[in-house]
């Protein structure tokens, strides 16, 4: 991005992920980003 990072904040407040692989039993679609991960 060539903006500036508050007008980014600004305008795209939230920050997405998406599952391309995984080691862990999942269920799509996630909730939880750490879920497996955690003991």
């Amino acid at each position: 991005m060539t903006h500036p990072r508050d007008v980014e904040r600004e305008v795209w407040p939230t920050e997405d992920y998406h599952l391309a692989r995984t080691a862990v039993p999942t269920s799509l679609p996630e909730d939880d980003l750490f879920a497996g991960v955690r003991p």
